[in-house]
């Protein structure tokens, strides 16, 4: 399928994908001329696992334009990766979620979601168009960086990421990115507004 442009479908039973946190495999790091290049400091694996029996690793990095999260997957990154975002957000911003879609693992595509939440947020939560929730956790900062969640929804699903404070109030809303990528192709969009 490496010539293959065509999209790949929505997962057909939207069941979300199994997800783990650490494992013993080793988290990927580019360690390419190009990025090497945009450091300021070594990259540092922040939080890594398995999604649908595939390793992924989530890393924070300062660049030139400031802090910011890698993600990859595959053990080293064959089914791709890049930014997943600043690891700030604007003033007065409670949420700001970047996606990456791979269509080129061979068992299912996934969605990857990794995001920033300011203090005032206490819990975030994934409402997909069809009624299903899920609880998405927010794990504590590095060194200088913000706190953040990863979540792993069904790929080609519709719905929405909901940060609340502590009373359960919504403080803000963003939709997923329900786009579609071909077959071969991994595609990202980062800090797409509400």
């Amino acid at each position: 399928m490496s010539g293959d442009r065509s999209l790949r479908p929505a997962d057909p039973n939207k069941d979300w994908p199994e997800v783990t946190f650490g494992g013993d495999h080793t988290p990927y790091i580019d360690r390419s001329a190009y990025m090497n290049s945009l450091l300021l400091s070594p990259q540092e694996p922040v939080r890594y696992g398995m999604v649908a029996g595939l390793p992924w690793s989530l890393v924070g990095c300062r660049t030139r334009e400031g802090l910011g999260y890698q993600f990859f997957l595959g053990g080293m990154g064959e089914y791709g990766g890049g930014g997943a975002g600043m690891a700030r957000l604007p003033e007065g911003d409670d949420l700001q979620v970047s996606a990456l879609l791979f269509g080129g693992p061979p068992l299912r595509a996934i969605a990857a979601y990794v995001g920033a939440v300011s203090d005032r947020v206490s819990s975030a939560e994934v409402r997909l168009a069809d009624g299903r929730r899920r609880e998405v956790e927010i794990w504590p900062p590095s060194e200088g960086f913000l706190r953040y969640l990863i979540f792993f929804p069904p790929y080609g699903a519709s719905g929405e990421v909901i940060a609340r404070d502590a009373g359960g109030d919504p403080l803000k809303t963003v939709a997923l990115f329900d786009a579609l990528v071909p077959w071969t192709a991994t595609a990202g969009i980062r800090g797409f507004p509400a």
